[in-house]
């Protein structure tokens, strides 16, 4: 260490805050020892509150050993605010011992203990709570620590805040409980402590949801588990009518799908749209859900509910495309041949989607080919006008519904046929072989 005999005050203190604020125990403490005073001065006020904002405990530590003396004043400043941050328990200790006071607030009426809970200070917190304050205390906002500790999700805060009496069911100028912040923020494990020590569901989260909703959404079936345990409402809910089910089949959840139907879940509820939870399942087009859609069939899901639309679950089912699903529905009573509001039954749909193996299991269960719209679009109008899937898949699937019967010379209302609208989609092939079966000639193979 070079000697400060001949170096500007200036330099000198420069030198030694930037020490501080590197946390540099040994420079600091030859500064020291060559007669630096623990009380300097910066811009950004005394060393002491530099190293603390810093989070330089050790040279806090040393600084305080050398006689610093610590700010008193509250704000950003104090001494013991500032060293709470850090959760170190020695210097929150040394602290103390110098009398500071430890109720002084902080922003916003913030107490030591909110301080010591949004930081996460488990070590620090218990020495607070010896000194006598209160878990309990809201500040000016309505928050209290353990509301903090809940939006920061500190499991071992909260633990400590619950054993020490603070009440779960208060709270903030939000109108939102320590259960609610640690819904939002998505901390499971806080959440189901909370749960666990009986936190009430008297509040909602954004959206209207219970915790149950978020440990659907955040797909922990642990959560779930301690929500029902706990008493939230199974069929609760949200701003759009949607149960817990309908996330969780929404989702295709298979486990939650479960423990929800084991817990007497609605499995026939129905949200602001009129969708049952086997309706959301079945709302995937390319069958992703099938093993939900099995078990809320099979846990005897109405499958002649209609939506706002007039769906039914066969219908969302034939848009789904998976035929597997859509036997079972028709085997467990679904009405072939219910109409939604355009007029369209299942098999209409599964034919827009030209979703042969679909269109087949209709078929085969008698469900009339002969069927059309209120645009008086029959299944090959469908299918060609639709044109959803690939160009070969429409080709076969149209090939198909001719082989079944579906007439080729119906007039839409606009007095259009199939191959009419073959035409406008460039598929002449498609146009010459609709033309030949509505003129009563064979079928020519067709070229995709």
């Amino acid at each position: 260490m070079a000697p400060l005999i001949g170096r500007s005050v200036e330099e000198i203190s420069d030198r030694f805050v930037s020490a501080v604020q590197r946390g540099d125990v040994g420079a600091v403490a030859a500064m020291l020892s060559e007669g630096r005073s623990p009380d300097t001065n910066s811009p950004r006020g005394a060393v002491l509150t530099v190293a603390l904002r810093a989070g330089r405990v050790g040279v806090a530590q040393l600084l305080l050993q050398s006689g610093a003396a610590p700010v008193h004043e509250p704000w950003q400043s104090n001494s013991l605010h500032l060293a709470v941050r850090w959760d170190d328990k020695n210097l929150v200790r040394d602290l103390l011992a110098m009398e500071m006071d430890p109720t002084v607030h902080g922003p916003f009426d913030r107490t030591l203990v909110h301080v010591a809970a949004d930081r996460g200070a488990a070590s620090v917190l218990p020495l607070l709570l010896e000194v006598g304050l209160s878990p309990g205390t809201q500040n000016r906002r309505g928050t209290t620590p353990l509301h903090d500790a809940a939006a920061a999700g500190s499991e071992e805060v909260v633990r400590l805040l619950l054993d020490a009496g603070a009440a779960a069911e208060v709270v903030d100028e939000y109108g939102f409980t320590a259960l609610t912040w640690a819904d939002m923020g998505g901390h499971d494990r806080v959440v189901a402590r909370l749960l666990a020590a009986g936190a009430a569901e008297s509040t909602r989260s954004l959206h209207g949801r219970t915790a149950l909703h978020r440990a659907v959404v955040g797909r922990s079936v642990g959560v779930v588990r301690a929500a029902l345990r706990a008493g939230v409402d199974v069929d609760a809910r949200d701003h759009w009518g949607q149960t817990a089910l309908h996330l969780a089949a929404r989702s295709d959840h298979l486990p939650i799908v479960r423990e929800l139907l084991g817990a007497g879940a609605d499995v026939d509820a129905r949200d602001d749209d009129g969708y049952t939870p086997l309706m959301e399942a079945a709302s995937d087009q390319g069958g992703r859900h099938p093993a939900t859609v099995r078990a809320l069939i099979e846990a005897g899901a109405d499958l002649n509910l209609v939506d706002q639309r007039g769906a039914t679950a066969l219908h969302h089912l034939a848009f789904m495309g998976d035929p597997g699903a859509v036997r079972l529905a028709i085997t467990k009573g679904a009405a072939l041949e219910a109409r939604n509001d355009q007029g369209e039954t299942p098999f209409l749909v599964a034919a827009t989607y030209a979703d042969l193996a679909t269109i087949t299991i209709f078929t085969a269960a008698e469900a009339d080919v002969h069927a059309v719209n209120d645009e008086r679009e029959n299944a090959l109008h469908l299918c060609v006008a639709w044109a959803m899937g690939t160009g070969r898949q429409v080709h076969r699937a149209a090939r198909a519904l001719l082989g079944y019967g579906v007439d080729p010379a119906a007039l839409d209302v606009k007095g259009q046929t199939p191959a009419d609208l073959a035409d406008q989609h460039g598929w002449g092939p498609l146009a010459r072989q609709l033309r030949t079966a509505t003129s009563g000639g064979s079928t020519p193979r067709l070229i995709v």
